[in-house]
């Protein structure tokens, strides 16, 4: 039976799928070998069979089982009864058919008739909570010598263990191929960023030495000092050419400022400042500093720009970073430009000055004439009171227009200055001025020479604007030399100002030769002059400059040989209502109360003026022909209004008058009285305690207005 029981063993497990290790001509031999081992050594080896191997008897009980099988069926295995029974009574079906096995048709049963069964599939129910057992089962008879059915060999495996075996199996194949793909994926990508990175370093590389030529070329120079060390930790050789100064030199100092470079002394303070400021309120560094380069020490100008890096977590400053640039060559060209500037206005004024004194002149023989003509009358026996009066009015006119003439050629001096102080004032007024200070040099000049010039001024009403009446008064004075350059044979210079909706518009037209097309483009541009050695090329970018800074533009129109026209356009300003300006404008009838005045004033005959005027207004009024007779009436007694002149001898001055009142009787209102009026900043006489300037020669009723809005409150604020 052993050689049989081995036969049908080695038969079921080929039918079963298990391969014998051995095939061909070799199988008989290995069956002999097999059928020559005892049951103890059969039993080892279908301990090793990976497929469930049960040798049942003739009854159907098992005689023999593997590992496999007892780890397949658990307790089904091991079970002293029929296997037949016990596969019955387990609920066994057939996966083909899905019905339960009877004890009949049951594998072994039909094995133990004589029937071989080659890769049945039968499913075992197992606990609820489990998967059902899944079997291929094949099987073979077991025959004695005589052929006598002794028993059955069935080898059988887990069709769903091998399934999800190969499940496992194919899903790490899978994650085997998805894992080489990603792979290979990555390595494509890894070496495309190797390749971007390549060229994004050799792109760098260039752009660093673009970088370096540029920095070479506009001789500029980059640092970076470390705020911790307190040291420089770069300093290009640009920056050592800038400053003649090696890195070495710079860095044992006790602040960046010490050690940046040797900063003039009159700039070490702001630089200072600049440099704090950056650190504090995380604001860029720009400066413009003088220093003293290299051994020599000779002083030049850098340009200084900077950014600070902070730590992210506590925002503490860790280092400035930034460039320089020497600005020497700028620095130079602006002061020439300056001085052009200032030299083209000196001319200007001389021209002007000799206009001012024919018409100064004019108005002092006026003055000598009437004033002797009105003397003489007194002395008749019945004077013509009439006349005198006439004459007198004369008189005053005269006297009033060489002062306005005056005026206008003090605040043109100052026009730079007045840029910064901003007034409403109407344009009419202002073209009126000019056309009367420039006089001399659009009609008296061409007259002489046989070229003479007309100037028309044509003015609408309401024609307001803010800024700077002085600074428009320069601009438009340039236009009008220009346009007398443009006339040699004579012509016509008009003036006309204009309203267009919200703008106000000035026009300065002249009949004359016109302006190329190809000049044209060129004409504000500075040093851009066509008078040759008698030009400095700056009298329209400075009219362009004042324009702009007014809010306004300036255009051109010019066709040659029919003239030009130089419009400048602004914005509106509206008519000059405030109560301020209407008082000022009128002459209140009476004062509304009586107050106490005091007079400063050096000049016997101008004091008992404006005593005698004061005085008839009902006022008490005080004189004071010193500054510090002034300032000994402030100490013994009370007053509501001051006027001042303010050059008062060799003593104190009206400065110091209105300092003194300041401190002393701060709600006492301060008038200075002087004839540089036009010539002093109304900002910088607020700053200094005085309320109002007037100008000399001043009309009566200046005085008598200014007490009259004290006495009526209007100037208490």
């Amino acid at each position: 039976m052993r050689q049989n029981a081995c036969h049908g063993t080695l038969h079921a497990a080929r039918t079963a799928g298990v391969k014998p290790e051995v095939d061909g001509s070799a199988r008989g031999s290995a069956i002999a070998s097999a059928a020559a081992m005892s049951v103890e050594e059969l039993q080892a080896v279908l301990e090793e069979v990976p497929s469930g191997v049960i040798v049942a008897d003739r009854s159907g009980r098992p005689v023999v089982t593997n590992r496999a099988a007892r780890r397949i069926l658990g307790d089904f295995a091991n079970t002293s009864r029929s296997l037949i029974d016990v596969s019955v009574e387990a609920g066994l079906r057939d996966i083909r058919s899905g019905q339960p096995v009877s004890p009949e048709s049951s594998v072994l049963a039909r094995t133990l008739r004589g029937e071989a069964i080659s890769a049945e599939e039968y499913v075992v129910p197992l606990a609820p909570d489990k998967a059902d057992l899944h079997v291929r089962v094949s099987s073979v008879p077991l025959r004695d010598w005589r052929g006598v059915i002794t028993g059955a060999v069935a080898v059988f495996t887990d069709v769903g263990a091998d399934a999800a075996h190969a499940d496992r199996v194919e899903r790490l194949f899978e994650l085997e191929r998805r894992a080489r793909a990603e792979t290979e994926q990555a390595l494509a990508q890894l070496e495309q960023e190797l390749a971007e990175r390549l060229r994004a370093e050799a792109a760098l590389q260039a752009h660093q030495q673009r970088f370096r030529l540029a920095l070479e070329a506009s001789h500029m120079g980059t640092w970076d000092y470390d705020l911790v060390k307190r040291t420089f930790t770069e300093w290009s050789p640009e920056m050592a050419s800038l400053t003649g100064r090696t890195v070495e030199s710079l860095n044992a100092q006790s602040s960046m400022a010490d050690a940046f470079l040797p900063v003039h002394p009159d700039d070490h303070q702001a630089l200072e400042r600049a440099i704090r400021d950056a650190l504090e309120r995380d604001s860029g560094l720009q400066i413009e500093t003088r220093f003293k380069h290299g051994p020599t020490n000779t002083i030049r100008w850098l340009l200084l720009k900077g950014r600070v890096y902070r730590d992210t977590a506590n925002r503490r400053p860790l280092r400035m970073t930034g460039v320089a640039m020497d600005i020497t060559g700028q620095k130079e060209a602006e002061a020439a430009r300056h001085a052009m500037a200032h030299g083209e206005r000196l001319r200007a004024l001389g021209e002007m000055a000799s206009g001012i004194a024919h018409d100064l002149n004019q108005s002092l023989a006026l003055i000598s004439g009437y004033s002797d003509m009105a003397r003489q009358e007194l002395l008749l026996d019945v004077p013509e009171l009439e006349r005198v009066r006439e004459m007198v009015g004369i008189t005053a006119r005269a006297a009033l227009e060489g002062g306005q003439a005056l005026r206008g050629l003090l605040t043109f001096v100052r026009s730079q200055e007045l840029l910064a102080v901003s007034e409403r004032f109407d344009v009419g007024d202002v073209l009126k001025d000019v056309a009367r200070l420039t006089a001399p040099r659009w009609r008296d000049a061409p007259q002489i020479e046989g070229r003479p010039i007309e100037l028309d001024v044509n003015a609408e009403t309401g024609c307001w604007i803010n800024g700077s009446p002085a600074a428009l008064r320069e601009a438009i004075t340039n236009l009008i030399f220009n346009a007398v350059d443009a006339l040699p044979r004579g012509g016509a210079v008009h003036l006309v100002t204009y309203q267009d909706g919200e703008h106000t518009v000035i026009d300065v037209c002249d009949t004359g030769e016109g302006i190329p097309k190809d000049v044209q483009a060129r004409v504000f541009d500075p040093f851009f002059s066509t008078k040759g050695a008698h030009g400095t090329g700056l009298g329209l970018p400075q009219v362009r400059s004042i324009v702009e800074r007014h809010g306004g533009s300036i255009e051109l129109h010019s066709t040659p040989g029919r003239g030009t026209t130089f419009r400048l356009v602004f914005p509106s300003a509206g008519s000059a209502t405030d109560s301020a300006t209407k008082v000022a404008e009128a002459d209140v009838d009476e004062p509304q109360r009586r107050i106490r005045i005091l007079v400063v004033e050096d000049e016997e005959q101008l004091a008992r003026m404006a005593s005698l005027v004061l005085t008839q207004r009902g006022h008490d009024v005080v004189v004071a022909s010193s500054g510090e007779e002034a300032l000994e009436r402030l100490q013994q007694d009370r007053f509501e209004l001051i006027i001042s002149d303010l050059g008062l001898g060799s003593g104190k001055n009206g400065w110091d008058v209105a300092a003194a009142v300041r401190q002393q009787s701060p709600g006492t209102r301060f008038v200075l009285v002087t004839g540089w009026g036009a010539a002093i900043d109304p900002e910088e006489a607020r700053k200094r305690g005085v309320d109002e300037v007037i100008a000399k020669p001043y009309r009566i009723a200046d005085l008598r207005q200014v007490a009259d809005r004290v006495a009526s409150g209007l100037d208490n604020e």
